[in-house]
């Protein structure tokens, strides 16, 4: 089971890799609409994510020759570093929703606009 798992791992750590890359260059090819704050978010959300993976694969290796209480801390560490995660992507959330909501109402501010041209 345990190899299984660093599997699925080099395959999430590959696949990640890949989609960050392809968003990289699409950052640089266009007028992106995501903001620096947003940017340097997602490079850490990246980075924290591989860090994940990478600790998931070598994680067997390392502890089972290890005392119980260097697992323990070993897998806490992985555990805190998976809340951050979560915590950067619920900020990386709030930052989609904000140029949502900005986008929203400069979309309905033009039609206003063209609206009273119109008259």
């Amino acid at each position: 089971m345990p190899d299984l798992i660093q599997w699925a791992a080099l395959v999430g750590m590959a696949t990640i890799a890949a989609l960050f890359l392809i968003e990289v260059r699409r950052w640089s090819s266009t007028d992106a609409i995501i903001g620096r704050r947003q940017r340097i978010l997602r490079i850490w959300l990246v980075v924290l994510i591989e860090a994940l993976l990478v600790m998931m694969i070598i994680g067997p290796s390392f502890t089972s020759r290890k005392d119980p209480a260097s697992a323990l801390i070993y897998w806490t560490v992985c555990m805190v570093v998976g809340l951050a995660v979560v915590v950067l992507a619920a900020f990386d959330l709030r930052e989609v929703v904000k140029g949502y909501a900005r986008a929203r109402r400069r979309v309905f501010r033009d039609l206003r606009g063209e609206h009273e041209d119109v008259r």
